[in-house]
């Protein structure tokens, strides 16, 4: 049994806690392989980035895992008893890759009300020293950013967090199926994949229903309880995988987030006001080629 108690503290100091075993080894391994058989068979130009946002909507068995009871009975102890899953995300990374995901704490970029949210990042395949797994501070504290290597990496915006000698940090190893959990006040990251295999990492942000945001993702799926607030628009639930209706209430929600993107990379150009452009899937696709987000 979990000691509630003990991840309290780690939230509390690092905002981060693992390792949380959420699925078993088999059961992580077969996901994270149906993952890229799907992938192959339906993934192809703009969605060769996008399938790894809100993938919950395209992947049906990513969706039924939102539903996973263990991640959800521990998300209530910290979140209440009205759960929304407000994204998914992929973090694949290639054998021998120079991609990284650059320090960050992901508050920064929310906007949220509260920090009722919470992030379960799953191994769907070892997840080690090597590959680049997940390194978070021991101690979490307000961060300052620069742009470093905004082509290898991860993140959409590019950005990397500046630390200094005094901060420590500790690297969040992990076996198929376990998982670390972090509130959105974490400094975290992870470095390339220096290893012959693959990394995959499957990301699931719960949120209460009443922590509303009014610059970011504003639609989520309820997994637990009832939402009395209306905060978010309630998604469709994929009957089968890359469901045409999933597809297309996917495509308008990547349309407007990658606007939000490329809005802040156009501005360092003062070209901000050519973000509308990458609403029409073509150019979003000429625009993941440009920035190597695929």
């Amino acid at each position: 049994m979990l000691n509630t108690d003990k991840i309290s503290e780690k939230l509390s100091s690092g905002g981060y806690y693992f390792p949380i075993e959420v699925l078993k080894s088999s059961d992580a391994i077969n996901l994270g392989n149906y993952y890229k058989e799907i992938k192959k068979k339906y993934v192809f130009n703009h969605l060769i980035f996008e399938h790894k946002f809100k993938s919950h909507l395209l992947f049906e068995k990513i969706n039924q895992l939102i539903f996973n009871k263990k991640m959800l009975d521990i998300a209530e102890k910290f979140l209440g008893p009205n759960i929304l899953c407000w994204n998914t995300i992929v973090f694949y990374k290639k054998a021998n890759s120079k991609n990284f995901v650059g320090w960050h704490e992901d508050k920064s970029y929310w906007y949220l009300d509260n920090d009722n949210i919470l992030s379960f990042s799953i191994a769907l395949t070892e997840s080690n020293l090597e590959n680049g797994c997940l390194k978070f501070l021991k101690l979490k504290r307000k961060v300052q950013y620069e742009i470093k290597n905004p082509n290898l990496n991860m993140l959409a915006r590019g950005q990397n967090a500046i630390l200094n000698n005094t901060d420590s940090y500790e690297d969040a190893v992990l076996s198929p199926g376990q998982a670390c959990l972090f509130r959105q006040d974490a400094v975290h990251g992870s470095g390339s994949n220096k290893s012959d295999k693959e990394r995959i990492l499957l990301a699931i942000r719960y949120i209460s229903t009443n922590n509303r945001t009014k610059q970011n993702h504003t639609s989520a799926t309820l997994v637990r309880g009832v939402d009395n607030f209306n905060y978010y628009d309630h998604e469709p639930i994929p009957s089968k995988d890359f469901d045409p209706q999933c597809i297309l209430y996917h495509q308008k929600l990547m349309s407007k987030q990658t606007q939000i993107f490329a809005k802040f990379k156009l501005n360092r150009f003062n070209l901000g006001f050519l973000s509308f452009i990458v609403k029409f899937k073509f150019i979003r696709y000429i625009y993941y080629l440009i920035t190597k987000k695929i």
